[in-house]
């Protein structure tokens, strides 16, 4: 094999297994509630906290923008007093190495920060962020998000709330740190919808340029079947 050929394929796959810690930043990136402590412009955020109970069916998808590889796979997520739970449903796609290895990653590193407690260091709090307006548009108001620290799990960029209640509708931007050398920026993009009287989670996008190789893409969406024991009604705009 020439090399330049592997050269491309160990990128390729060094670029996979960074897709993982990707996609784990995003998620961690927001996922708190805003305290009491916030500044007045983010009091009311709500988010998955310790008082919401819920299950959902999860659909992630990864794949290189080229086109010439993607995987998929769909999860059962429970999430409860007794913690995060996640069956994997089933898979498909040209990649068996994203199908197989990177998404089922993403699922085992996600439980294993839940476990670990490791979301607060990403909260949108004082104690990560530093908080100014921003513009927004009608119906919400734009909050610019400043990464007191240059981490992975950090955004640098915006988060829009809706006007009246202050909730957190989207979150937008750029990883204040790159998990790794080869990566030259990571952006994303993610939204929340009020869900049987809660502002959860319904889509989250993630995309990562690597350096040699191009840019690789992960899509995650929400389908809520039930919310603190009652089932999920999605209902777009605030709570």
């Amino acid at each position: 094999m020439k090399k330049g050929v592997m050269v491309s394929n160990r990128r390729r796959r060094e670029g996979l297994v960074i897709l993982v810690t990707i996609v784990v930043a995003a998620m961690m990136a927001t996922r708190e509630t805003a305290g009491a402590s916030s500044p007045m412009i983010l009091r009311g955020a709500t988010l998955i906290g310790s008082a919401v109970s819920y299950s959902a069916l999860r659909h992630l998808e990864a794949w290189s923008v080229d086109g010439d590889a993607n995987g998929w796979l769909e999860a059962l997520t429970v999430f409860d007093g007794a913690g995060l739970r996640v069956q994997v449903l089933r898979s498909g796609g040209t990649s068996e190495r994203i199908r197989t290895r990177v998404l089922p990653q993403v699922l085992e590193t996600e439980q294993e920060a839940w476990r670990r407690g490791n979301f607060a260091s990403a909260a949108l709090t004082p104690q990560n962020y530093s908080f100014s307006e921003a513009p927004g548009a009608a119906d919400v108001l734009g909050v610019r998000l400043i990464p007191l620290r240059r981490e992975p799990t950090l955004v640098d960029g915006v988060a829009w709330l809706h006007n009246r209640t202050g909730q957190l509708v989207r979150v937008q931007g750029q990883l204040a740190k790159s998990p790794s050398f080869w990566i030259t920026r990571v952006e994303i993009d993610r939204r929340f919808e009020c869900v049987t009287g809660h502002m959860l989670p319904v889509a989250s996008d993630a995309v990562a340029w690597v350096k040699l190789v191009g840019a690789y893409r992960f899509k995650m969406t929400y389908r809520y079947q039930s919310v603190d024991g009652r089932p999920a009604i999605r209902r777009p705009g605030q709570c």
